[in-house]
C-alpha cells in the first residue's frame, strides 16, 4: 500500500513499481485525485483504441482496478476507472480504461503473487491484449531457503520414547502371575491344587484355569496407559498469526485467509503478498510457539 502526491503520470509511476520490485503477477487497485485524465476503449471493428474522453482540470478518481501482467519482457498494467467529474452541466460520471492522468493525491494497493507470472497476448481477432497463460515460478531470492532450518516438525519424533514406556508396561503385567505371593491368596492346599490341575486336564480346556477367588487383570487395567485412539486429529483452519512453510519463499507468515482459497501472507522480506491456495496441497506441520504451522507442496 503507498500514496503517490507528485505530479508524475499515475499509470507510468505503478509501472516503475512494478519493475523496481519485480512483480509479475498481481492485482492493483487506486483512488484519489487526479488531472489531465485521458481514458480510452477498444473498437471492435478497427481493433485500435481510441480516446473516449479527456479531461483537462482535476477529477475525482473513485475508484480504478486493474491486472499486473507481462507481455513478453514488459510488465502491463490494464486500469479500469470510475472518475466524477465537475462541469458547465454539473456533475458527470466517466469510464473507460485509464491510459494517463497526471497525480495530484492518489493511493494505492497491490496485490502482488509472488510465485506466479501473468502473461498477456496480443488478440489478432480483436487486436487487444488478452490474458494468455499463468505460470507458476520459483522466487528470485534464494535467501529464503535458509529459514528452512527453523521448521521442526521433525523434532515430533523425539515424543516416540512414549511407546518404550508402555512395552514395559506391558511385558511387567504377566510378572503377577508368576510371583509366589498369589498361592496365599488362594488359601488351597496341594492337594486341592492337583485335583483342580486333574479337572482341568479332563475338560480339555487350553490354557492355566485361575482358581475362583484370585483376581485377574483385565485388559482395561493392562492397557490403561496406552493410548488405543488412531483417529487421525482434524486438520485445523489456516488464520491469521499461522506460519506457512512454502516451497519457494520459505517461512511465511499469515495475515489474512480470503473465502479459503487465498492467504494474503507476509514474506522474509516483509512484502505482503496474495497465495492461490488452490495451486498446493496444504498439510498441517504442526506448532511451533504456539502458532499452527501448514506445509505447502505444489502440484505436480
Amino acid at each position: 500500500m503507498g500514496r503517490f502526491s507528485s505530479k508524475e503520470d499515475l499509470v507510468e509511476s505503478l509501472t516503475q513499481v512494478c519493475i523496481r520490485e519485480e512483480i509479475k503477477g498481481g492485482e492493483v487497485r487506486v483512488r484519489g485525485r487526479v488531472r489531465g485524465a485521458e481514458l480510452v476503449r477498444l473498437n471492435s471493428e478497427t481493433r485500435q483504441y481510441e480516446v473516449m474522453a479527456t479531461v483537462a482540470g482535476e477529477v475525482d478518481l473513485v475508484h480504478g482496478n486493474g491486472v499486473i501482467a507481462v507481455l513478453g519482457d514488459q510488465v502491463i498494467l490494464r486500469i479500469d476507472a470510475v472518475m466524477s467529474a465537475h462541469g458547465p452541466l454539473g456533475g458527470q460520471t466517466l469510464a473507460g480504461q485509464l491510459r494517463a492522468a497526471s497525480v495530484v493525491d492518489v493511493e494505492f494497493v497491490l496485490d502482488v503473487f509472488d510465485d506466479l507470472t501473468i502473461n498477456r497476448a496480443l488478440d489478432r481477432d480483436t487486436g487487444g491484449l488478452v490474458l494468455d497463460s499463468i505460470q507458476v515460478v520459483a522466487s528470485p531470492d534464494p535467501a529464503p531457503v535458509a529459514a528452512k532450518p527453523a521448521v521442526k516438525p521433525a523434532a515430533k519424533p523425539a515424543a516416540k520414547p512414549a511407546p518404550a514406556q508402555v512395552e514395559l508396561a506391558v511385558t511387567s503385567a504377566p510378572e503377577p502371575k508368576a510371583t509366589p505371593e498369589a498361592a496365599p491368596e488362594t488359601k488351597m492346599s496341594w492337594g486341592e491344587a492337583v485335583a483342580a490341575t486333574d479337572a482341568t486336564k479332563k475338560s480339555g480346556a487350553i490354557g492355566v484355569q485361575r482358581p475362583s477367588g484370585t483376581s485377574s487383570p483385565t485388559a482395561d487395567e493392562i492397557y490403561a496407559d496406552i493410548d488405543l485412539d488412531g483417529e487421525d486429529e482434524e486438520l485445523p483452519a489456516m488464520k491469521p498469526g499461522d506460519l506457512i512453510d512454502h516451497p519457494k519463499l520459505g517461512r511465511c507468515r499469515v495475515m489474512r485467509v480470503e473465502d479459503e482459497e487465498y492467504a494474503h501472507i507476509r514474506l522474509p522480506r516483509g512484502k505482503i503478498s496474495k497465495l492461490m491456495l488452490d495451486l498446493f496441497d496444504v498439510s498441517f506441520g504442526g506448532k511451533e510457539n504456539g502458532k499452527n504451522i501448514f506445509t505447502l507442496r505444489m502440484h505436480v
